[in-house]
């Protein structure tokens, strides 16, 4: 039998208590700095991180592209243009957002509009093949917004990859392919500027050709009211089709909603109509404003439907 004393647990002395309460102590204060470390991070997290934003503000401000022509006079008519016969119980209408490929935010943020709108693509513009890319995975119609000679502007302005009236037939073709290689999956040529370019026949006849061994059709930019760009593609029966209405000649939110009112006029007349605008931000906010409402009013179509 265990005597009483063998049982009894043996006390600390007053050393060792005293020793493991400031280890306890200890433990205790690094606990704390440590929470008081981490609120601190936190705080300061919270403080510095940017407010997220939408995608839609992140692109307002951003400035378009620089090569621009001034724009033709309006209403004028091209003699023998063709319209294609519409029969669907709403009129058709393209909308082609042009002058893409140097402003990846705000080119997606149009590529993303919930319409089969078509996007044209200025060659070697520094985002010119992921925009392009992502255009075509979002099964929106791709454009070579192909640069031309302008009258009004020096060759300078026209941006790379231009064509210019002293060029022969094989530079022309040249100049054709390497700009389709650097814009992926093409499927109709525009033009960028080409006041004096379009209104040589000749030399659109040349460019035409390519485009027509290419498989391509043609979208007449109309930069001017001589241009020969669609009554030649028709002779040679290119598939092509001719702008009606620039949407954004004036940057300003009501111009903009009265040049889609014209655009849809244009449309109830003949049955179908094509705009051209540019990645300004007033444009893009506009058509995301006025998106449901024209849905009511037209069909929006992918503007190679109505090449002809």
């Amino acid at each position: 039998m265990a005597s009483r004393s063998g049982n009894r647990r043996k006390r600390p002395s007053g050393k060792a208590l005293k020793k493991g309460t400031s280890s306890g102590g200890l433990f205790r204060l690094l606990g704390i700095l440590f929470i008081l470390a981490v609120a601190a991070g936190i705080v300061y997290l919270i403080k510095t991180e940017e407010p997220e934003q939408s995608p839609d503000r992140k692109d307002i401000g951003r400035p378009g592209i620089i090569f621009e022509e001034p724009a033709p006079p309006e209403k004028i008519k091209v003699a023998g243009r063709a319209r294609p016969l519409s029969t669907p119980s709403l009129p058709q209408v393209a909308i082609v957002i042009d002058d893409l490929g140097y402003n990846p935010r705000i080119d997606a943020a149009f590529i993303k509009l919930n319409a089969p709108i078509s996007f044209s693509f200025l060659p070697f513009g520094p985002h010119t093949k992921e925009t392009a890319t992502l255009a075509h995975n979002c099964g929106k119609d791709v454009l070579l917004h192909l640069p031309m000679e302008a009258a009004s502007s020096p060759e300078s302005k026209v941006g790379p990859g231009a064509l210019f009236l002293n060029m022969d037939g094989d530079a022309i073709a040249a100049q054709i392919q390497a700009d389709m290689e650097v814009v992926p999956y093409v499927k109709g040529i525009n033009n960028h500027m080409g006041s004096k370019f379009t209104a040589d026949a000749g030399k659109m006849e040349i460019v035409l050709r390519e485009i027509q061994k290419k498989g391509l059709f043609y979208l007449d930019s109309r930069t001017t009211p001589l241009t020969r760009g669609l009554s030649v593609a028709r002779s040679m029966g290119v598939r092509s089709a001719e702008r009606d209405v620039f949407l954004d000649n004036e940057q300003e939110p009501n111009a903009v909603r009265a040049q889609i009112a014209r655009l849809i006029s244009e449309a109830r007349t003949h049955g179908s109509a094509i705009g051209i605008g540019h990645p300004h931000p007033v444009t893009y906010q506009v058509l995301k404003e006025e998106l449901t409402a024209l849905k009511k009013q037209v069909k929006i179509v992918p503007v190679s439907e109505l090449a002809q």
